[in-house]
């Protein structure tokens, strides 16, 4: 039993960690003094908590006491059978060892080792619900019969610590999912600001700059940089960066599309290029250097792609750690290489015209706001400011002069008018109105665009006796907006907006053009009568885990309406917070991946029928290797003949290949490669060979292979001892195609004859390797079905063959 100094110890341990606990949300800080607590109340100054990590087979040393750096926080012990601490947690009881030297029942980690722990105890942790959180351990360098009143103290210890632990961790979950909405807030945001600074009229090096300081926040990097194309050379100019040495930015300053950096990679590739580890980066020496002088460890380069499909430049993030983003990460950033791409775009366009136009320098500048009072009864302005001028075209002077909002009407052009009379009339009755209309100047007839903001003035009675307004010329926004709609129906992808999960509140001219549905059918759940029938359970699963996964990416397939067909697509939905942190809405956009999906399906027959074809390649050179070996009467008799088989194999395989181009292979191709290969066709050829049949009598590819065999054996032998030896011999050569009565199917009937050849005499040594006569008696029959005859006739050698021809017209 513990003496009374033990036990005040012990309480003083448990009431500070209690005020610790209260007081503190920071969980590490926790830990590390519940250790140092632990420790001095049962005197062993070595203490540490074990935390189990999310893959369950680890402990992680999350906290301790009187340990080197390298174990808290580094070090983890793998959860084996042999472990006293996977035991405890199992068994839910404190494990003691006494001796380590003496521990037979577990494994004793080399650390503790190393440490000279001579006993120590495991207490497990378990938060509310009875879920194990880890192990507390309690270490000794020294001798030690932990009682049962330290271990009481241990589990009192533990029961206290789990509520904490499971409190804090709750609270940095909440943290994290705040952090989190603040960060897509706050991204949001930014996109929102240079959203808009983008359309201001600025020159363009600030443009470039703002572009680089949002990458910069958006991707969190320590550096960034933005590029243009220049298309004449193939270069990328470095247009604005932050974050770069001087070395490295004089270094990028000019990228050609070859070099080693990441920006030259993914300009050569057309795709996104990250580099987690400069130091495994494949760059050579300067390369390295330049990023060396800036620190930088990980990199990404992302091409800006105009809206054309045309890359116009480059956006690239650095950091000085390792950093390996996901996709998700991109979502903003890849919003911003947008927006940078139409910047970069619409600058270039603006240079070319500048050159032409001194006066486009001038277009879209803002115009200063119009003030004005205006009597409620009498309708008459009070006062006008000067920019009045400016935007209307007309002097203040006559602009006040006479009935001046008579005078005003008859500047709106007539079709605005009672839109300009019904906002009067509201404001006379005390509301505030905002309302756009357009005016015809007098000076030269041109069409302004305003937007007036008009509200009451109330005198001490609270009677309006005048009301203000505020004009702006909206002329350029309209136009920007104009713009902007534009760019939006030449997009290719179908946008959408959500109210909530699944419930559309708006779809874009894309959507309705495509699916033939008009906007109010596509609201609410109704677009989703333009998807397969067979994906509507996908879509809607898609949307019911939207929220808890901050989002969604889907495939499913949607109807096109000019041909009634389905065509598959992939789908991404985003949320957008609000202020408050709440979900307000959902964007999303549909993007038509069915090409590439049928070029992934076209891709994996190939490679089936890639891995067919070697197996049979395979096998068949094997099998004349074994045919021309058990034929030769040496090595030296082996290697013509083999080499000979394999030069007309080779020559197949050249004909095979361009079935991977979309061509089909003729018997006529065949039989001429082959007589040409041994000389017997072509213009260095003798007119012994005759050739009769129709061109283009395609055959069907698994043939191919075994029949330009049969031919070159044909061939082979007609040149050793036949028709293409002898002086006298001559070959004809015939084919035709008949269809068969039973099923009309085309067979190819090739006839091989050979005249004029002094055959041997009955009892003389048979000629050739007799290969070439089994390859048609027996293999053209067993593989392909054909009927074959094989004639040693007085004059030479008559070979028929008849299979089945390709069906293909």
């Amino acid at each position: 039993m513990p003496d009374l100094l033990s036990m005040m110890k012990r309480q003083q341990a448990l009431a500070d960690f209690g005020d610790l606990a209260i007081q503190s949300e920071n969980l590490d800080m926790i830990l590390t003094e519940a250790c140092r607590l632990v420790g001095e109340a049962l005197g062993t100054a070595r203490s540490k908590i074990l935390e189990i990590q999310s893959n369950g087979s680890e402990l992680l040393v999350r906290a301790g006491l009187g340990w080197q750096e390298n174990i808290v926080g580094k070090l983890r012990l793998q959860m084996t059978d042999r472990s006293s601490e996977t035991y405890s947690i199992k068994a839910a009881a404190p494990v003691i060892t006494q001796d380590i030297t003496r521990e037979d029942r577990f494994d004793i980690p080399q650390f503790l080792k190393d440490a000279r722990i001579v006993a120590f105890v495991n207490v497990p942790i378990f938060v509310p619900g009875g879920h194990p959180y880890g192990i507390l351990q309690v270490d000794s360098t020294m001798p030690r019969e932990f009682d049962n009143d330290d271990i009481q103290f241990l589990r009192t210890y533990s029961a206290v610590l789990g509520p904490v632990i499971d409190r804090l961790q709750l609270a940095e979950q909440r943290n994290i999912a705040e952090e989190r909405r603040s960060a897509d807030l706050a991204a949001m945001e930014e996109l929102q600001r240079v959203s808009a600074e983008l359309v201001g009229e600025h020159d363009a090096q600030s443009h470039y700059q703002r572009i680089v300081d949002s990458a910069a926040a958006l991707m969190r990097s320590n550096a960034a940089s933005t590029q243009t194309l220049d298309h004449a050379t193939g270069r990328l100019q470095l247009m604005a960066s932050r974050g770069f040495d001087p070395r490295s930015a004089d270094f990028w300053k000019w990228v050609r599309g070859d070099t080693a950096s990441s920006c030259g990679q993914a300009l050569e590739a057309g795709e996104r290029i990250v580099v987690s580890d400069i130091d495994r980066f494949e760059a050579n020496q300067h390369d390295r250097e330049a990023y060396r002088y800036s620190k930088i460890r990980s990199v990404q380069s992302t091409p800006l792609r105009a809206f054309s499909g045309r890359i116009v430049g480059m956006l690239s993030t650095h950091w000085h750690d390792r950093q390996e983003p996901i996709a998700d990460d991109y979502r903003f950033f890849d919003v911003l290489a947008r927006l940078s791409a139409d910047l970069i775009e619409r600058v270039q366009a603006n240079d070319r015209l500048r050159e032409s136009e001194d006066t486009l320098r001038q277009f879209g500048e803002a115009s200063q706001d119009v003030l004005w009072l205006r009597d409620a009864e009498t309708l008459q302005w009070q006062y006008l400011t000067p920019a009045f001028e400016s935007i209307y075209g007309l002097s203040r002077d006559d602009a006040l002069g006479g009935n001046n909002y008579r005078g005003w009407l008859e500047l709106i052009v007539p079709e605005d008018r009672a839109i300009v009379e019904d906002a009067i009339r509201r404001i006379r009755q005390g509301e505030r109105v905002t309302f756009d209309y357009r005016i015809r100047r007098p000076v030269d007839g041109g069409i302004r665009w305003l937007r007036d903001t008009d509200f009451p003035i109330t005198d001490a009675s609270g009677q309006i006796r005048v009301f203000g307004g505020v004009g702006h010329d909206l002329t350029e926004l309209r136009e920007t907006e104009l713009r902007l709609r534009t760019l939006l129906d030449g997009i290719p992808h179908l946008v959408w907006q959500a109210v909530s999960p699944g419930e559309w509140s708006w779809a874009s001219p894309q959507w309705t053009k495509y699916t033939g549905q008009s906007l109010s059918d596509s609201l609410g759940w109704g677009w989703l009568q333009a998807l397969h029938p067979d994906d509507h359970e996908t879509a809607k699963h898609a949307w019911a885990a939207a929220i808890e996964d901050d989002g969604f990416e889907v495939e499913y397939r949607i109807r096109r309406a000019e041909t009634q067909s389905y065509h598959w697509f992939q789908t991404r939905g985003t949320p957008v917070w609000d202020d408050g942190g709440s979900i307000s809405g959902w964007l999303g956009t549909s993007t038509d991946i069915d090409e590439l999906r049928k070029l992934q399906v076209r891709q994996q027959v190939l490679v089936s029928e890639l891995q067919h074809r070697t197996f049979n390649l395979m096998g068949m050179v094997r099998s004349m290797a074994d045919e021309t070996i058990r034929s030769s009467q040496s090595l030296a008799d082996f290697k013509p003949k083999f080499r000979e088989r394999v030069d007309a194999l080779a020559r197949v395989q050249r004909l095979l290949s361009r079935l991977e181009e979309g061509h089909r292979i003729f018997f006529d191709d065949l039989i001429k490669s082959e007589l040409a290969a041994v000389g017997a066709f072509g213009e260095d050829s003798n007119d012994r060979v005759r050739l009769e049949g129709p061109g283009s009598v395609a055959l069907r590819s698994s043939s191919v292979q075994t029949l330009a065999m049969a031919i070159h054996e044909l061939t082979t032998n007609a040149v050793k001892y036949g028709a293409l030896r002898q002086s006298s011999g001559r070959l004809y050569v015939g084919w035709r195609v008949e269809r068969a009565d039973s099923d009309g199917k085309p067979w190819l009937h090739v006839e091989w004859q050979e005249t004029g050849v002094a055959m041997p005499a009955s009892n003389a040594e048979p000629r050739g390797t007799g290969q070439g006569r089994s390859l048609i008696e027996e293999a053209l029959p067993y593989q392909l079905q054909a009927r074959t005859t094989y004639i040693m006739a007085p004059d030479g050698v008559k070979c028929s063959i008849a299979l089945l021809a390709s069906d293909q017209d």
